[in-house]
């Protein structure tokens, strides 16, 4: 398949926003997919990939069936874009939003396919694992011993690093970091070294733990049965129910290649959808 890109992504060595690395990194998938990728309208040309409707009249007036996305709707004082989107769409193939909220500010036109396809970062770069903590002096297994077993287990699969400080409540093993208990001076230093703090502990009655990492600036994740942890928490944290949807909130994104997956996916049906017809 030929498609042509209504727009041609800029340099990778320049500053440009999340839509322009999309679109370079989409561009290479296709092309290892073994499709063609041009930015000039031909009459070799299969289908058209439009991101910005402001580019791409010649290609909606071509008669090539066009796979919109839809990026910038708008909303930040530009009018006419809102409206040109809203001329151009009940024309598309198929259209991509990047979030469900894109998707409800825009008509929705019941005979055309429409997607959602959430934007992801760039994780051939941003992908440093994250630092999570905990600390107990008690080795009572109430304090979270199912849950600290698990997330210690899953730490590669999480891209994280997990760090004990005090007496475990779990047979503590490698790559899990285990740091004795510390005076709170020691606590103050060590703590602000994390990006968040992990609780699994139930039923306290006065959790210092949580406040302690709160005051060093960390947001917690605590376990709905925490007793006062809830209520001391409030909205400095997410709570989870099961050690299940803690794994779920600490899950990675999506790569970059995934989601061109879902596009080339989408593409690929236009066209075949098109050859049907």
């Amino acid at each position: 398949m030929r498609i042509v890109f209504g727009n041609t992504p800029k340099k990778a060595t320049a500053a440009w926003g999340g839509g322009n690395v999309l679109l370079s990194r989409l561009r290479d998938f296709l092309v290892a997919k073994g499709h063609d990728v041009v930015f000039q309208l031909d009459d070799t040309c299969d289908l058209a990939f439009v991101s910005d409707p402001r580019t791409a009249k010649h290609l909606y007036e071509s008669g090539l069936p066009v796979v919109q996305r839809v990026g910038d709707i708008g909303t930040h004082g530009k009018p006419q874009l809102t409206a040109l989107l809203r001329q151009t769409l009940p024309f598309a193939a198929a259209i991509i939003y990047p979030s469900q909220w894109a998707k409800d500010q825009l008509s929705v036109y019941a005979s055309i396919p429409t997607f959602v396809i959430p934007n992801v970062a760039d994780s051939d770069l941003f992908n440093r694992k994250l630092k999570v903590v905990t600390h107990h002096w008690s080795d009572n297994p109430m304090k979270g011993k199912e849950v600290y077993e698990k997330l210690q287990r899953d730490q590669e699969s999480l891209n994280i690093e997990f760090t004990f400080i005090g007496r475990p409540c779990f047979e503590v093993q490698e790559p899990t970091r285990h740091l004795p208990p510390m005076t709170k001076e020691q606590l103050v230093e060590e703590l602000p070294k994390h990006d968040f703090y992990v609780t699994a502990s139930k039923l306290e009655a006065g959790a210092n733990h949580v406040l302690e990492a709160m005051a060093c600036g960390l947001p917690v994740f605590y376990h709905i049965e925490g007793g006062s942890i809830p209520e001391y928490v409030g909205k400095r944290g997410v709570a989870y129910k099961d050690y299940s949807e803690l794994y779920s909130i600490l899950s990675p994104m999506k790569s970059l290649d995934e989601v061109c997956a879902e596009y080339c996916d989408v593409i690929e049906e236009v066209y075949e959808s098109s050859n049907r017809n």
